[in-house]
């Protein structure tokens, strides 16, 4: 029984698909990281300095501590909130007391440029916030959601 040429042809053109689809995703992979690499530290360090002026701005009860160059803390009182990056990825997560949770800021790629989502709880790993009607937040945003986490 001889084979189909169609069939084959047609097998050809599939694995030629999946080769281009699977270049076109590398490429995409390469862009993404690229803008990773060079916004996700310029947002964590605008992160950081307007939590720190926002703090410097409210008083002598409210406290910045800068622990290296991923890390930083926020206190009020006895609410406290660790805030730390991951530069691989460049999300920003936090933690704080048992009333201020956990959560962080999601980052996407969007064209040329890195954008961050507020995740609340255990979402940070959940589907993108694309598309859902949430916003992206500005480094500013960022550090007045979690002053208002603080302050409450």
């Amino acid at each position: 029984m001889a084979t189909s040429d169609e069939f084959a042809q047609k097998m050809a053109q599939r694995i030629k698909d999946q080769e281009a689809k699977a270049n076109q995703d590398h490429q995409i992979v390469l862009h993404n990281a690229g803008v990773i690499r060079s916004q996700g530290v310029s947002a964590w360090r605008a992160l950081s300095f307007d939590a720190k002026e926002y703090l410097q701005k409210l008083g002598p009860y409210t406290s910045y501590t800068q622990e290296g160059d991923n890390e930083f803390t926020l206190g009020y009182g006895q609410r406290h909130i660790a805030v730390k990056f991951d530069p691989e990825g460049a999300l920003i997560t936090y933690i704080g007391n048992a009333e201020i949770g956990h959560g962080g800021f999601r980052p996407e790629v969007d064209g040329e440029s890195l954008v961050y989502y507020a995740q609340t709880g255990l979402t940070i790993d959940g589907p993108s916030p694309k598309g859902t009607g949430a916003r992206a937040l500005t480094a500013q945003e960022m550090a007045e959601k979690l002053i208002t986490k603080l302050i409450g």
